[in-house]
């Protein structure tokens, strides 16, 4: 987890002083010898303990909501899984029982062109249902 501290109110200043000396600008600690210093807030870096128990606060927070998010996310990624194998497998199903749907009404054309004028009737039928039970089970593309 990263962490990060963004508060800069929080920031510390270090007693700087800003001096000028014949028109060259430095930095010190202390007030300059001849009087013409101003003081310069520099940020130190560094955070007040407070501020930084309040972030290790929020940081923890928002990393127990961060797992709850992800573990809601991977339980519905298992479950959409869960249910297009389900789908995958019933369509499976469905598309086996339509071969051999198409492979009854095959065997009916066939026995129908070899029926006799005696079982041509009988044959005719038997086409009739087998291409019935298929237009009603299959999807015809």
């Amino acid at each position: 987890m990263a962490f990060c501290v963004c508060n800069t109110s929080a920031i510390a200043f270090a007693e700087t002083y800003k001096c000028t000396i014949n028109g060259a600008t430095t930095f010190s600690q202390s007030p300059c010898a001849n009087g013409t210093s101003t003081p310069a807030n520099i940020p130190t870096g560094e955070v007040a303990a407070a501020d930084y128990h309040d972030a290790l606060k929020r940081n923890e927070k928002d990393a127990v909501a961060l797992k709850k998010l992800e573990d809601a996310r991977h339980k519905d990624e298992l479950q959409r899984e869960k249910e297009m194998k389900s789908l995958a497998a019933k369509n499976a199903q469905a598309e086996h029982k339509c071969a051999a749907l198409r492979a009854n009404e095959k065997w009916a054309k066939e026995d129908l062109a070899n029926a006799t004028m005696k079982t041509e009737k009988k044959a005719r039928i038997k086409l009739n249902r087998a291409s019935e039970k298929t237009a009603l089970s299959c999807k015809t593309n």
